[in-house]
């Protein structure tokens, strides 16, 4: 359902508006364009509970941002009613489903074989500008994760050319699937304080994402929430 509403001035409480406006007519979606004449700009924000529907997909065409549920732009104003036919032709599309960790996630994968020296980790992971990887047997199965934080374990004076990455690794291995949502993962992070998860499709390792890759995807959301 879309609105295009008057407003005149700065008008607080306008994802308020939106949220309730969308529960009062009991729809999965809803957006309003709340179009300030004066200024000849127009805020719009969207509120969805559909999994089939990315607001922030939406918006970022608009030139705002957002995430699956929620999302604002603030665009120049242009005829009455351009925007809101903007809006219906892109929904009319079906290319806004809901936006999954295989959309997220980076590929191909860097794994380390388990007897890698903790000093060759060392440099793999500045090689590859990551902050951790995945660890794998000879018949290249996950074990482990290594990830920066493990080399403050070691003591002080090890000698890092001698010591097996399996040493270190951390060997409790949370995974996620490529369909499940950036909430689904951010839920698995906070509650096993774990800062990257394989991804897998299939049964087969096809991507992995990390903490900054969730932090960056809902980061644009917070940013145009900021805007009004």
């Amino acid at each position: 359902c879309i609105r295009e509403i008057d407003i005149k001035g700065c008008v607080g409480n306008l994802s308020i508006v939106v949220h309730m406006f969308r529960d009062v007519l009991n729809v999965d979606a809803a957006f309003c364009v709340f179009v300030d004449k004066e200024r000849e700009v127009s805020v719009v924000i969207g509120r969805s509970r559909s999994e089939d529907l990315s607001i922030g997909s939406v918006m970022r065409k608009l030139g705002g941002g957002g995430h699956q549920g929620a999302g604002s732009a603030v665009i120049k104003t242009g005829k009455t009613g351009e925007i809101t036919e903007k809006i219906y032709s892109m929904l009319k599309t079906g290319k806004f489903g809901a936006v999954k960790i295989s959309d997220l996630m980076s590929f191909p994968v860097v794994t380390i074989e388990d007897e890698t020296k903790m000093a060759e980790v060392k440099k793999i992971l500045a090689e590859n500008r990551c902050t951790g990887v995945p660890v794998v047997n000879k018949k290249n199965k996950i074990i482990g994760i290594i990830s920066k934080r493990d080399f403050s374990r070691a003591k002080k004076g090890a000698c890092l050319d001698t010591i097996p990455v399996k040493a270190y690794m951390s060997r409790s291995i949370k995974t996620i699937q490529s369909s499940m949502s950036p909430m689904k993962a951010v839920r698995i992070m906070i509650k096993y304080d774990v800062g990257r998860l394989p991804v897998f499709s299939d049964d087969k390792l096809s991507g992995i994402v990390s903490r900054s890759d969730i932090m960056d995807y809902f980061y644009d959301f917070q940013k145009s929430e900021k805007i009004i």
